[in-house]
């Protein structure tokens, strides 16, 4: 059989399955670039979506890919920068490009992301590289610029051992019918969703846990039928090229090019799903049907990754196994029957699956008239799931008669509440705005991981709503009875411990450098939250020696900070110019984390915590000393006659004496050496630092010492 032979037998006839590519002709072009510049007055650390319908502020046209600075006029800072074009390359094969931006930028040819450059940064260069045939190209730039400072800038190479140079006006145009109309204005944005570890928001990097690669041996190959699948019959809608039917899931491949093939699963709690094969080395996703709904929809996961060449056809086998087929390197090899078993293998991914075997993560997503409910292939931790905020949920509306894929307009859905069923598997989320034509956009924040502390395999959940459910609501879970928080034993008060937050109100706190608590924090479910912008906390008291304890919680990502020593004398503007910091952060996803000096715990930039042996360690603490990210740590601040102790969930990390000749050395090689008064207040105001990240405290105290 000839791998065209493959194509046509194995592609199920029955699904209308959705390729990513624009094909349609290019429209009449004009050399060139044009960038268009949109203004906004919004603080961003990612590329975010522009809302439709809006005219830039500005529109210009360049000979190559560089952003002139000098043309942006008034619009400097916090400006989102829109590139869109054709691109000629004469000769086919690999091509490598290097994007340099200040901030954050992505480029995407043919609708696969090339160069994925995003986030806070200076004008510093990236390089990606792609296979492109000869001939017209489309890429796409999604630029933006924060703060102080502005670059964009495209350079190719043009052959083998050349170095990176502008593109030529000759190899680039862009639509000439294109708008040019532009209006004054701040513009409307959607902040990209958090792009985290693998998994959380990014693409895997891994096969699924319950495969194996296996060896082409012993195989019965089979037609891939689906004439007896829940999802047969129906459509996929992938975002590029929206169809005119109803489709029964949206399909998030935005970056992905070539074919979406189907194949059924049959093994452990994945049986009756469907595995979306992307053809193009992207990850592969997995369809839910959820037929007890009343309706053919169902939602869609994150499934696995690590596919690094490209995809011709997949087939599967009467054990269940998946093969996937790569292309040959000649095309005169054209007959897979004539080829040694060596030369398949090298050539074809086999996927053996394991029934026995799932990693922590959503099996399902159930739609009910008053929520949803998540089934999980294993039960969560005791205690956790409760919170409506651990789950972010959206609403996109699609039209797909109108061949209107779905779109995000930022705003996140209420859940009412959150319930966990008493196996633990089940989470009910209670939503009230959950109607037909829309996506339900679903992440879970931290913390969620297995009763065994497995963190999730996948994070984000896509469920298509073709039609309201016909299931009855759901009444909700009882929930647990928790311990008391923020409350003195009769032998605390006897220790001469006192609370620095009751629980209800931040009485004893206020802003830095003014008599109020700033609208920023708020006290929620028993912890002094930073919810937004507000300016950093300090105690009304002030304190010299003592010692002081706090439970913390950081968002993914999340920085924040416990000071003490902190003066608001003039001229210090910033707590920071006085207080020395131990350190709160997510070592995990915060760039600080890379660093020892300043990762959690830490004497920020002066001395690193230790890391615990692995016999100190409890099974929910990572190798750093920190508990999974969502979970509640505990801190311990010892300060007494310049004698500074660190401690983190139990264990001391940290130990310096302030004024010490290693301490001067060590802050003159520090950002701190021209602050003539850090470190040197004995009695000053303790202070929690707002940092632009949600971080929890709470069971605050303290007790002085002589």
């Amino acid at each position: 059989m000839t791998i065209a032979a493959c194509r046509i037998a194995f592609v199920a006839p029955a699904l209308s399955l959705l390729i990513s590519v624009a094909t349609a002709a290019p429209p009449e072009r004009s050399p060139g670039v044009m960038f268009r510049i949109l203004a906004t007055d919004q603080d961003m650390q990612l590329v975010p979506e522009v809302l439709a319908g809006q005219f830039p502020n500005r529109v210009l046209v360049a000979p190559t890919i560089r952003l002139n600075a000098a043309d942006l006029g008034d619009t400097r800072d916090r400006f989102v920068t829109l590139v869109d074009g054709f691109l000629e390359v004469a000769e086919g094969g690999s091509h490598e490009f290097q994007l340099t931006s200040d901030d954050g930028a992505r480029l995407w040819i043919n609708e696969q992301l090339v160069v994925d450059h995003d986030g806070l940064h200076g004008p510093t260069p990236l390089v990606g590289s792609i296979s492109l045939p000869a001939g017209l190209h489309r890429y796409r730039i999604r630029h933006f610029d924060a703060w102080a400072g502005e670059a964009l800038e495209l350079k190719w190479r043009p052959g083998p051992g050349a170095g990176f140079e502008p593109i030529p006006e000759s190899a680039l145009s862009y639509d000439a019918t294109a708008s040019r109309e532009t209006a004054p204005g701040v513009k409307r944005i959607v902040h990209a969703l958090r792009r985290g570890r693998p998994g959380d928001g990014s693409p895997l990097d891994r096969v699924h846990p319950s495969f194996i690669r296996g060896d082409y041996t012993n195989t019965s190959r089979l037609p891939l039928s689906l004439d007896d699948h829940p999802l047969r019959g129906v459509q996929m809608l992938t975002p590029e090229r929206p169809t005119g039917a109803v489709p029964l899931v949206w399909l998030p491949v935005s970056e992905a090019v070539g074919r979406v093939v189907p194949v059924p699963l049959s093994h452990g709690q994945y049986a009756g799903h469907l595995m979306a094969v992307l053809t193009d080395r992207g990850g592969h996703s997995r369809i839910a049907p959820d037929a007890e709904s009343g309706a053919v929809q169902g939602a869609v996961f994150r499934f696995s990754g690590g596919e690094t060449r490209e995809i011709s056809d997949v087939l599967h086998t009467r054990e269940g196994w998946i093969v996937m087929t790569h292309p040959l390197p000649s095309p005169e090899v054209g007959d897979l029957d004539q080829v040694s078993a060596d030369i398949r293998r090298l050539f074809e991914s086999i996927l053996v699956p394991l029934p026995n075997v799932a990693p922590f993560e959503m099996c399902s997503v159930a739609l009910l008239p008053n929520g949803i409910e998540i089934l999980f292939t294993q039960p969560l931790d005791p205690g956790i799931g409760w919170e409506p905020d651990s789950y972010h949920v959206e609403l996109w509306p699609f039209d797909a008669k109108e061949r209107r894929p779905p779109t995000r307009d930022g705003s996140r859905v209420e859940v009412r509440s959150a319930g966990v069923s008493a196996d633990r598997r089940r989470v009910f989320l209670e939503i009230d705005s959950i109607r037909p034509n829309h996506v339900i956009y679903l992440r879970l924040l931290p913390p969620c991981h297995s009763e065994a502390f497995e963190p999730l395999w996948t994070t984000e959940a896509w469920y298509t709503v073709t039609a309201a459910s016909t299931r009855a609501p759901r009444s909700q879970f009882d929930p647990p009875v928790r311990p008391p928080l923020n409350v003195l034993s009769e032998e605390d008060r006897a220790a001469g411990w006192r609370l620095l937050f009751d629980g209800t109100t931040p009485a004893g706190w206020r802003g830095f450098r003014r008599a109020d608590v700033p609208d920023g924090w708020a006290v929620r479910d028993g912890c002094l939250q930073r919810v937004g912008a507000g300016g950093d906390l300090v105690t009304v008291d002030q304190f010299e020696n003592f010692e002081l304890e706090l439970e913390w919680r950081i968002s993914p990502g999340g920085n924040s900070g416990v000071f003490f020593g902190v003066s608001e004398e003039e001229p210090n503007r910033h707590i920071w110019e006085t207080g020395p910091e131990m350190q709160i952060l997510d070592n995990a996803e915060h760039a600080d984390g890379r660093i020892p000096l300043t990762s959690a715990a830490a004497a920020y930039a002066l001395y690193a915590p230790r890391k615990p042996e692995p016999q100190e360690r409890s099974a929910d603490m990572q190798p750093d000393g920190t508990r999974l990210v969502g979970l509640f740590n505990r801190s311990r601040l010892v300060v007494n006659g310049g004698r500074v102790e660190h401690w983190l969930n139990g264990l001391r990390v940290v130990e310096y004496e302030i004024g010490s000749e290693e301490w001067r050395g060590r802050v003159s090689r520090s950002k701190f050496r021209d602050m003539p008064r850090y470190g040197t207040v004995r009695r000053g105001h303790i202070a929690l630092q707002d940092h632009g990240d949600r971080v929890w405290y709470r069971n605050i105290r303290v007790r002085e010492l002589k």
